[in-house]
């Protein structure tokens, strides 16, 4: 399966076990050790990631390659660890900017989030921060609603 969607790396779970413990009796021992520390370095170290649209490889990733007519990059030195590390710093950034914005109004409001929703709604244990309502989206006529009852609605996406 991998062989015909080779994204889906999930199909490779099955497989890992068994070719580690092939590997085990196959290599020589120092052979199999230097493996193993490599496998447990390669998810801080090393990620393989598509390539889409204008998206430019980062200066530590090595030349693109195709696979299954998708281009893949091999970045170095920023694992997946990393990666994930790096995006909820990112996302935690943008949460409290977005909670700050919201404390610093006024009067009723009604903040509309899109997809921060699941993280406003944790962060908050609800949907709502003092005056202010979070909402993931809003028509124009709902906001006109909103707005003609003395309610700021302020959309974060622009």
């Amino acid at each position: 399966m991998f062989a015909r969607l080779p994204l889906d790396t999930a199909y490779l779970i099955p497989a890992v076990p068994l070719v580690i413990v092939l590997l085990a009796q196959r290599l020589p021992r120092t052979a199999f050790a230097a493996l193993c520390v490599a496998l447990l370095a390669s998810p801080r170290l090393l990620k393989v990631r598509l390539v889409e649209g204008r998206d430019e490889p980062t200066s530590a990733a090595i030349r693109p390659f195709f696979v299954g007519g998708q281009t893949l990059v091999l970045d170095v030195l920023r694992g997946p660890a990393f990666e994930s590390q790096y995006r909820r710093i990112r996302m935690t950034r943008e949460r409290d900017r977005i909670l700050e914005q919201a404390r610093k109004l006024s009067g009723q409001n009604v903040l509309v989030v899109h997809e921060w929703t699941p993280i406003i709604r944790t962060t908050l244990n609800g949907t709502a921060l003092g005056t202010s309502a979070f909402v993931p989206s809003l028509d124009f006529a709902q906001a006109r609603q909103l707005q003609a009852r003395g309610v700021t609605v302020v959309d974060l996406s622009r």
